[in-house]
C-alpha cells in the first residue's frame, strides 16, 4: 500500500511517497513506514476531473502523461487538477498541452505542484486530452 502525502520540509514542496510494509513480530502483523521506490510513486496523475476519464498513460521511462476525459456539464466550473511530479520527472522544466486546444486554459501552482484546468468560454467539447512532458 502506497499513498502520496505533502512534504513537511518547506525547502521540498513537492510530495513524498511513504510506503506501508507488513512485517511480523511474535506472530502479529505489524505496519512500518518506508520511503521507497519514490520516483514511480510521485508520478504525474490527474487528482480532480470536470467529467468522466476515459484514459490515462504515464511513460515510466520518459515521463510522458496522457490523459483524456468526457466533460460534464454538470462540473464545467470546476478545475480539472493534475499532480505533476516536478522533483523526480520533470528537475529541469515541463511543458503541458491541451486538445482540443483554446478548450482550457491552465495555471500551475509549484508550491503544490498542481496544474489547475478551468474551461474556457466556449461550448464543451466531446472530449479532451491533457499531456504532460519534460525536457
Amino acid at each position: 500500500y502506497w499513498s502520496l502525502t505533502p512534504s513537511t520540509d518547506p525547502a521540498k514542496p513537492n510530495f513524498e511517497a511513504k510506503t506501508l510494509v507488513r512485517c511480523s513480530r511474535h506472530g502479529q502483523p505489524r505496519f512500518r513506514v518506508r520511503a521507497s521506490n519514490t520516483i514511480a510513486k510521485a508520478r504525474t496523475f490527474a487528482r480532480r476531473v470536470a467529467g468522466t476519464p476515459t484514459h490515462t498513460f504515464f511513460n515510466t521511462t520518459s515521463g510522458n502523461f496522457t490523459f483524456s476525459f468526457v466533460p460534464d456539464a454538470a462540473l464545467s466550473t470546476l478545475p480539472t487538477e493534475v499532480f505533476v511530479g516536478r522533483q523526480f520527472w520533470y528537475p529541469t522544466q515541463f511543458q503541458w498541452k491541451v486538445e482540443p486546444g483554446g478548450s482550457m486554459t491552465g495555471k500551475f501552482n509549484a508550491t503544490t505542484s498542481l496544474l489547475s484546468l478551468h474551461f474556457a468560454d466556449i461550448a464543451l467539447p466531446p472530449s479532451v486530452t491533457v499531456s504532460v512532458w519534460g525536457h
